[in-house]
């Protein structure tokens, strides 16, 4: 259980956010037959922005301080390894974001003026 509290800890900081994608998916599902397209790109988004979470989780609090206690790498590769999974994540999640805003605008038809 020891092992598990970095990542729990983690999780309930990032809770907030995780309830919001819980409620989004729940809507999805509401209004699943109004709005097919955009729902759907609502439910991918907020899937996998729970996914990105619970990754982020795990990279934090379990991944990096292993790998820093049970390998002997510089400072510089530390630096570079959290660089790169943090441009990665952030780059995942703005496309996660991007799908969100797609989802308002997807399935409307054209307003005739």
């Amino acid at each position: 259980m020891e092992q598990w509290l970095p990542i729990l800890s983690i999780l309930l900081g990032m809770s907030p956010s995780l309830i919001v994608y819980l409620i989004g998916m729940t809507m999805s599902f509401v209004y699943w037959r109004r709005f097919r397209t955009a729902n759907l790109l609502l439910l991918l988004a907020c899937l996998g922005s729970v996914l990105l979470l619970l990754i982020q989780a795990v990279l934090r609090g379990w991944y990096f301080p292993h790998l820093y206690a049970t390998t002997d790498t510089s400072n510089v590769q530390r630096a570079i390894q959290t660089v790169v999974f943090g441009i990665g994540l952030n780059l995942l999640d703005a496309i996660m974001f991007a799908l969100m805003i797609w989802a308002v605008f997807a399935g409307r038809r054209k307003q005739v003026e």
